[in-house]
């Protein structure tokens, strides 16, 4: 039986570079991480001086080294490469207090791409990325509670009856569509409402040769949105909707198309569900009707 021993140095021996660097005065140190599964390769810089190559490193590591750091009062400033990784590491690093960023890296320049020198070049956005995502996020901070205080109004204005929402709509997407239409009864058929949004396709006819292209977009644009948000929900939610049965090779169990092929069907579906909408606001179907289940269904 083979026993696997583990040496439990402290990150001040492991980096001896680093912690040599420090002054007795709290200063910013900038740390660069081109992230992999299990960690990544790590460069540090102390005080604004020359980045400091730590090698590959587990994120327990990483973690270990910037709560060292902050518990000696110093500033800690991480920027990682964008990935497919997940955040999960992200926000354990704000949770003990390092102000982490999710980047992507520059271009470099040449065929030569390494961990190594995408974890060098992290550190070339350390200037201007704070200061100016700062600045950015107190811009979205103020978008989002806008958005919420319109959530709000919305909903608190919203009369519509409840038992018309289909389950995976969303009450405040349905009001927000009703709110585009303002009134359903003026459209007189289904050429019209899907005119409106526009999802109707382009067209470049001369005599007798008729073209028909993609579509011309020249509807409502807020509305086709909300309504493309609104078929993944209820591919979920309502997979029984006959816009689904329809493209049974896009949206079926074993399906796996991908590309223009699955947006196609999408906006086809967007289409359908405005379609449906419309007849069920002016009373020529119900949810029943069109294979739609209530919000209220389990």
């Amino acid at each position: 039986m083979m026993i696997n021993y583990r040496l439990k140095d402290s990150v001040v021996t492991h980096f001896p570079t680093i912690f040599k660097g420090l002054g007795s005065k709290p200063s910013v140190i900038h740390m660069a991480l081109d992230v992999e599964l299990h960690g990544g390769v790590l460069a540090v810089r102390v005080a604004g001086c020359r980045p400091i190559d730590c090698g590959k490193c587990s994120r327990s590591t990483v973690v270990d080294l910037a709560r060292e750091l902050l518990r000696r009062r110093h500033r800690v400033v991480l920027v990682e490469e964008a990935c497919g990784f997940g955040y999960s590491f992200h926000r354990q690093l704000r949770e003990i207090g390092v102000e982490a960023f999710v980047v992507a890296t520059e271009s470099l320049s040449g065929k030569r791409k390494t961990n190594r020198r995408d974890a060098n070049k992290l550190h070339a956005h350390d200037p201007w990325l704070v200061g100016m995502l700062e600045h950015h996020q107190r811009l979205l901070g103020a978008q989002q509670q806008r958005i919420a205080e319109l959530d709000w109004e919305i909903a608190q204005e919203s009369n519509s009856d409840g038992g018309k929402v289909a389950k995976g709509l969303g009450q405040i997407t349905f009001d927000s569509l009703q709110r585009e239409a303002m009134d359903w009864k003026r459209f007189g058929n289904r050429r019209q409402i899907g005119s409106y949004i526009g999802c109707c396709p382009s067209e470049f006819s001369t005599g007798a040769r008729q073209k028909l292209g993609s579509i011309d977009r020249l509807g409502n644009r807020r509305m086709r949105t909300l309504l493309v948000e609104a078929v993944w929900r209820l591919k979920k939610w309502n997979p029984a909707w006959r816009g689904f049965r329809k493209f049974p090779h896009v949206f079926g169990c074993q399906a796996s198309v991908r590309g223009a092929t699955r947006k196609k069907a999408v906006v086809a579906c967007a289409r359908l569900l405005a379609i449906d909408l419309w007849r069920l606001q002016t009373g020529r179907a119900t949810l029943k009707d069109l294979g739609l289940k209530p919000a209220q269904a389990r």
